[in-house]
């Protein structure tokens, strides 16, 4: 078989997101909006394809970018590559080698010393029924060696509300009755014009740059932020005390999958009233409103990570008990003397 490349910048927005999802990939991280928030950071560049087999049909997506030396998106591995599910797995093995050869000639043309690369549950073949299936999950792994593994919380929204209320902890269900009749209020950018979307943005950034005291990431991941925002392709929420806005939650997602991208609290509200509590659970019923499947709260971590602050911890003990379940995800790691092993 004879398979073409054909480069991300020939491709507009729409056709990369529906080459997405013809492959089965429904993963929100694989957007075009998504890989192009990545390649914002200072240093990457972007170099994901589409491979095209004889007929001209999309038969594979190649989420790719260089960053120093590695194939990588910065502090964030490439997603993986997905081949088209309906595809015999003979045929697929063929895409596999094919690809992973074109990113071996890319490493040493440009004498790169790694290929990072993350599948998460999200990047999964999704069915009517509203559940997605990990069948192939472990490919990669005929191809590439696992550099980690880990887990990531992940909350079934097509549950009762009052089941997914039940299965929090008692401490989460007890502040959020508490925060709730302290008068704290919710609101979401889905409701507001697009001005009043604009207005809470700038807040939002505020609120981060206050509480850093610095930018916390380059002007260009916060103006693509804010055009995902203003066109509905990702949601900001906040818990206001009156009139005060004092906790946010910007989420991402596509039309079946959301997750938690950024947060931030005004520190002066956080011992008193917790809003993060009340915040995420209004979050929840809000993405399970507007008919999203399923919400990545966010990353498991555990004593033998390694680099994970004590905040980090806290955070994730905090998203456990949600009530969300464990679902895998994996990193990868290839060096060029390793694509033939």
């Amino acid at each position: 078989m004879i398979f073409k490349n054909k480069n991300i910048k020939e491709i507009t927005n729409k056709e990369w997101n529906s080459f997405c999802k013809l492959v089965g990939d429904f993963s929100p991280f694989t957007s075009f909006e998504m890989i192009e928030y990545y390649s914002a950071f200072k240093g990457v560049k972007n170099v994901s394809f589409v491979v095209l087999d004889e007929m001209r049909d999309v038969v594979a997506t190649v989420p790719l970018a260089i960053f120093k030396d590695t194939i990588s998106f910065g502090d964030y591995p490439c997603p993986s590559i997905i081949v088209n599910s309906k595809l015999n797995n003979s045929i697929r093995k063929k895409i596999f080698s094919y690809i992973f050869l074109e990113i071996k000639k890319i490493m040493k043309k440009r004498k790169l010393v790694s290929y990072f690369f993350c599948k998460h549950a999200f990047q999964s073949i999704y069915i009517e029924s509203g559940h997605f299936l990990l069948d192939n999950f472990f490919e990669h792994f005929q191809f590439s060696k696992i550099h980690s593994i880990g887990n990531t919380y992940i909350l079934d929204l097509q549950k009762e509300e009052k089941s997914i209320f039940n299965n929090m902890s008692k401490y989460h269900k007890k502040n959020i009755k508490k925060n709730g009749a302290k008068k704290l209020t919710f609101e979401n950018s889905f409701d507001l014009n697009e001005n009043s979307r604009k207005l809470l943005f700038q807040d939002f950034r505020k609120q981060h740059f206050f509480n850093a005291k610095k930018n916390t990431r380059p002007k260009k991941t916060w103006d693509l932020m804010l055009k995902n925002l203003l066109k509905k392709n990702s949601l900001l929420t906040v818990a206001k005390l009156g009139e005060k806005n004092i906790s946010y939650l910007y989420v991402g997602f596509n039309e079946y999958f959301a997750f938690g991208w950024s947060q931030v609290n005004d520190k002066k509200y956080e011992k008193e009233y917790m809003p993060r509590h009340y915040l995420e659970w209004e979050t929840i019923k809000c993405l399970k409103k507007n008919g999203f499947k399923y919400y990545d709260i966010g990353e498991s971590y555990t004593w033998h990570h390694k680099k994970i602050s004590d905040k980090q911890y806290s955070i994730s003990t905090f998203k456990e008990k949600f009530g969300s379940r464990f679902f895998p995800k994996f990193t990868y790691k290839l060096k060029p003397n390793e694509f033939d092993n």
